[in-house]
């Protein structure tokens, strides 16, 4: 079976996501939290909570260190932004 140049096109526009990257309506950050989302699937409030740094306390309520975040993510404010 042949598929024409015109199916062809369709096929390419129609199968475009909120994600893609010439999709001005979200940022950077957006897109890739959105991303963590539909990869993990869990809600995306608990994806942000996995992207930060957790401090790590003493029974005095010091911070004795930080461990890093369990989602490293290419945008800082991914742990931050709206959700999409």
């Amino acid at each position: 079976m042949d598929i024409s140049p015109s199916e062809s096109v369709f096929g390419q526009t129609c199968c475009l996501t909120v994600a893609d990257e010439t999709n001005q309506n979200l940022t950077e950050a957006q897109k890739e939290l959105l991303q963590l989302h539909w990869k993990l699937c869990i809600n995306m409030h608990r994806i942000q909570e996995l992207c930060r740094p957790v401090n790590i306390y003493d029974d005095a309520r010091n911070v004795i260190s930080v461990s890093p975040p369990v989602l490293p993510t290419k945008h800082k404010s991914t742990a931050t932004c709206a959700h999409p």
